[in-house]
């Protein structure tokens, strides 16, 4: 049919803009951490973890572009892991558990981290999941059902 939309893989994709998008922003408070003087090179697992997000960012992009479902509920796994990790960061600090410098900057960094983690993996659900479902990895797991 001539003029025909699918509507469907339209409100794919805009929820799936709407997620890069804010990706974008997070990654732009990330920046701005580091321009008011956050200096994380003193703690090697950050290191780690910025390659781990990239990599992560990059087998997103991979994964949906393949439709790859396999891979994108092995992502998506990964994906809960390392919010659990980042809420752990951010009460240890908030609890006084953490009294390790930069522990505002640590904390605003992972609970920016954790959003754009979460912001992947509604990414990634677009692959796994019927539409009706779009963004079901940015609740917590107990909520999903």
């Amino acid at each position: 049919m001539v003029g025909a939309i699918d509507t469907p893989a339209i409100l794919v994709y805009m929820s799936i803009v709407k997620d890069v998008e804010r990706i974008g922003d997070y990654g732009k408070n990330l920046r701005d951490l580091g321009r008011d003087g956050v200096d994380l090179s003193d703690f090697p697992a950050w290191h780690e973890l910025r390659t781990e997000i990239g990599q992560f960012i990059t087998d997103t992009a991979d994964v949906f572009a393949a439709r790859d479902d396999t891979r994108a509920r092995e992502l998506l796994v990964r994906g809960d892991e390392l919010l659990d990790e980042f809420d752990t960061t951010v009460s240890n600090i908030v609890r006084g558990e953490d009294d390790r410098p930069q522990s505002v900057g640590r904390a605003l960094a992972s609970r920016y981290l954790k959003r754009i983690v979460a912001h992947l993996t509604n990414v990634l659900s677009a692959v796994v999941m019927p539409i009706e479902r779009l963004d079901y990895f940015d609740e917590d797991p107990e909520d999903r059902e």
